[in-house]
């Protein structure tokens, strides 16, 4: 083809460009990986509720950066990411109102549970044979 792109310079452009989205999307989860894995530590101690929430807002805004370019698998996950995501801020908000011991334990161990689900679902995402 003169002047123009043959077909394989343009699949291996294709492919480029989803080499460079997936490693993009790679970058994402292991940062909100990360994050949540610093959020575990806390709510292991219970004790720095202050500390959790700044941690927390920052992975609810690094969720918010997601691609739209998003597989449907990928998809299917982010959209369970979020609803834990969801899920934990209506936690720490009761978390934070608590009064009793008890309650505050529950509330602790519900948020310890939805990061568990966080990470399976980032390490599932990671994972190579994804």
């Amino acid at each position: 083809m003169k002047g123009g792109l043959t077909l394989e310079s343009e699949l291996r452009r294709a492919k480029n460009s989803k080499d460079r989205l997936m490693e993009k999307h790679r970058q994402y989860y292991e940062d909100i990986r990360q994050q949540v894995a610093q959020l575990q530590a806390i709510a292991v101690r219970r004790q720095d509720v202050a500390k959790f929430q700044e941690i927390f807002l920052k992975v609810q805004q690094r969720s918010s950066e997601v691609d739209e370019e998003l597989g449907v698998k990928t998809q299917s996950y982010q959209t369970e990411i979020d609803k834990q995501l969801r899920l934990l801020s209506i936690d720490l908000m009761f978390l934070k109102s608590a009064r009793q011991p008890a309650t505050r334990e529950q509330r602790w161990v519900m948020m310890g549970d939805r990061l568990h689900l966080l990470v399976v679902y980032c390490d599932a995402l990671l994972s190579p044979d994804f």
